[in-house]
């Protein structure tokens, strides 16, 4: 989004729990999974999006880097949260050129930033040509388009950028969650003509929701919420400590406990992830002729067992877990393939980062 490469690119997703990393290459006319690891952050290291302990993240980024023997210092990487704002508007019908301007004069009605203290970006959605036999608008009917607005706080990218540096990497790519999710189901699924869906991402501190309405993005949500908050239902009712309750989160039991004294505090954490996600559908579903259909699940949380049937059932809407690899070559001889099949839905994100620069969009 924010600064622009035509090299091939290492994506680098740096979340709440772990470092993502993600490279792929052309094969033929698809891709192939060159590499793909991940290493743990220190708690509070990154929290709601904002890098909170930078010298952490250095650290893990240069291990990993070393570990993994990454030789192309060029690298993807996205952002979310509340430095974040994407805003949709509807405009008379105009071009890029024009459109650019406009922004530049009337973003801050749109951005509720200091407008000197943001990076802005914008795509522009036109709507197709009308069929031949399809009505002819009105004398008085002004065509209008849709305009995706697009603001990044300054500060917050430096801090991205200053991470990378050190460990002796190029940012030479700075995109949005969001719209990395949009890139793996892309690559990855054949869009529905008159539906809408939800691309939900529930990492540690963050659930990043991106919902689509006939093959655009129509609206998006970070919430602050994600694993961390059932972690942290389990450790206040069980007096445990927070990597204890990360545990017992993923089933790993110890001491005395069993399985039916983790599951009410499981629910209890998982049904406030649900109620934020059913909140922001159905404030997408106020202003839309559409309702959402079904629901993409990834991130890291999603290795919850059985939280894609526990969202079906409290949010009403049919949860599966992303396939981020269905479309993407994989060497059975370098990569497991039930390792691979497990971190799909884990590795939505950087694969979607990796595939917008591989394809080179």
């Amino acid at each position: 989004m924010l600064f622009l490469s035509r090299r091939p690119l290492v994506a680098i997703d740096i979340g709440s729990y772990s470092i993502k990393m993600v490279h792929l290459q052309k094969k033929g006319n698809g891709l192939e999974l060159i590499n793909m690891a991940m290493i743990t952050l220190p708690p509070d290291s990154v929290v709601d999006g904002e890098i909170e302990n930078p010298e952490a993240v250095i650290e893990a980024l240069k291990n990993l880097i070393k570990a993994e023997g990454v030789k192309n210092k060029n690298v993807v990487m996205s952002i979310s949260g509340q430095s974040v704002i994407i805003k949709k508007i509807s405009v008379p019908e105009i071009s890029d050129e024009d459109v650019s301007e406009m922004i530049n004069k009337e973003a801050e009605q749109y951005i509720p930033f200091d407008i000197e203290e943001v990076n802005l970006d914008f795509q522009a959605f036109r709507l197709p040509p009308a069929e031949e036999d399809a009505a002819p608008p009105a004398e008085d009917e002004e065509k209008q388009m849709d305009v995706l607005i697009v603001a990044a706080r300054k500060d917050t990218i430096q801090v991205f950028q200053d991470v990378v540096k050190e460990v002796g990497l190029n940012l030479r790519v700075l995109d949005l969650d969001v719209f990395a999710l949009e890139n793996a189901y892309e690559h990855n699924y054949d869009f529905e003509p008159d539906t809408a869906f939800a691309i939900v991402n529930v990492g540690g501190t963050m659930t990043n929701v991106n919902i689509m309405e006939n093959d655009v993005t129509a609206f998006t949500r970070d919430i602050p919420v994600g694993g961390n908050n059932i972690s942290e239902e389990i450790q206040k009712n069980l007096s445990v400590g927070f990597s204890e309750a990360e545990k017992l989160k993923l089933g790993v039991m110890f001491d005395d406990f069993k399985e039916e004294d983790i599951v009410p505090h499981l629910l209890a954490g998982i049904n406030g992830i649900c109620d934020e996600v059913r909140k922001t559908l159905d404030l997408y579903e106020k202003t839309s002729d559409y309702k959402v259909s079904k629901i993409y699940l990834s991130g890291g949380s999603s290795l919850l067992k059985g939280l894609n049937d526990v969202m079906t059932e409290k949010i009403g809407v049919e949860t599966t877990l992303m396939r981020s690899f269905r479309n993407i070559s994989i060497n059975s001889k370098t990569f497991d393939s039930e390792y691979i099949e497990k971190m799909e839905p884990v590795m939505a994100l950087p694969i979607g980062l990796a595939i917008r620069m591989a394809d080179d969009k």
